[in-house]
C-alpha cells in the first residue's frame, strides 16, 4: 500500500516530570511544539499536532487532532491518528527531543521507511532495544495497536516486539535522541540545529 506519509507532533503528555507542559517550553525563543513542527515539515512531510481535547486552545493557528481515546501516553496519539486518517502512515516525534534534526529524521526514517513493514523504526548499533519513538506506524500496524490498547497495553515499546518492523541501526547520533523530561534537562544551554 502506498500510503502518504504525515508526522504527528505528540504534544499531550501530561508533563509530570517535568511539572509544566514541555510543549510550551521555551528553546531558542520558541515553544517547544512550534520547534518540532518545523522540523517534520522541513522533513518535506504534512504535520499535526496530537494533543488532548483541553489543549486544543494553546496550538491555535496549528492544525491539531485531539485525542479520540483516553489519554495514555504516545499511544494516545497514534490510535486517534488512525481514528481520523485510517489510511496515512505516521511519523511520530515527541515534543521533548530538541536536539533531534529534520536531517536526521530524513536520513534515518524517511529515506529508510518500508510500506511492507508495519513500523519503521530506529535501533542504536549494539543494543536489541527498538527505539518507539522517533518512529513510523504503517496503517497496518493500527489493528494491533488498537487491540493492544483494547487489552490495557498501552506501551509501544512492548508493541514494536508484536509488529512486523523495518529497523534502522544508527551510531554515533545516539545523543539527537535524548527527552528532556525533568527542569534540570533545560538548565544548560544545549545546541541544536536550527529547525
Amino acid at each position: 500500500m502506498n500510503s502518504p506519509l504525515w508526522g504527528l507532533v505528540l504534544a499531550g503528555g501530561r508533563s509530570t516530570r517535568m511539572g509544566k507542559d514541555k510543549s510550551l517550553i521555551l528553546h531558542k525563543g520558541k515553544p517547544m511544539y512550534q520547534l518540532t513542527v518545523a522540523k517534520l515539515k522541513k522533513s518535506g512531510i504534512p504535520v499535526l499536532i496530537s494533543c488532548r481535547t483541553d489543549q486544543i486552545d494553546q496550538f491555535a493557528g496549528f492544525s491539531v487532532i485531539a485525542d479520540t481515546v483516553p489519554p495514555k501516553g504516545p499511544i494516545s496519539g497514534l490510535l486517534s491518528a488512525f481514528d481520523t486518517h485510517k489510511n496515512y502512515a505516521w511519523l511520530l516525534l515527541p515534543v521533548d527531543m530538541p536536539l533531534i534534526t529534520s536531517e536526521f529524521i530524513v536520513k534515518t526514517l524517511i529515506k529508510n521507511r518500508n510500506r511492507k513493514k508495519q513500523a519503521t523504526v530506529l535501533q542504536l548499533q549494539g543494543q536489541n532495544f527498538k527505539q518507539p519513538l522517533p518512529a513510523i506506524y504503517e496503517p497496518a500496524s493500527f489493528s494491533i495497536v488498537k487491540a493492544q490498547f483494547s487489552n490495557k497495553n498501552y506501551s509501544l515499546k512492548k508493541i514494536l516486539d508484536m509488529l512486523d518492523v523495518e529497523i534502522v541501526v544508527i551510531e554515533g547520533e545516539e545523543h539527537l535522541l535524548a527527552n528532556f523530561n525533568f527542569p534540570e534537562d533545560w538548565i544548560d544551554d544545549h545546541s541544536e540545529s536550527q529547525a
